[in-house]
């Protein structure tokens, strides 16, 4: 299993390379960081649609807008999708 910090270097870099503006690498890096905590309360051997939908369900709960989940969802769209490959 990866470390925070090389998840979060490895998003970096796929951002970078597909010119990414500075302000979505940060709002990207904030979300991914903020599911790689939110995963490791959760079982391991829980799949990762699991994760994203208790991810984003508990932004729900807690009153975060809607802009904040859309913006957590297309993050966690980019790291299973394009950084991930899954």
């Amino acid at each position: 299993m990866k470390t925070r910090i090389e998840v979060l270097e490895m998003v970096k870099s796929k951002l970078r390379l597909r010119h990414y503006s500075l302000c979505t690498e940060d709002a990207y890096t904030f979300w991914t960081g903020r599911y790689y905590d939110f995963c490791q309360a959760r079982p391991r051997d829980e799949a990762p649609e699991g994760k994203a939908e208790a991810f984003l369900t508990n932004l729900a709960k807690r009153s975060y807008s809607a802009k904040s989940q859309n913006q957590a969802f297309s993050a966690l769209l980019f790291l299973y999708k394009d950084v991930l490959g899954e």
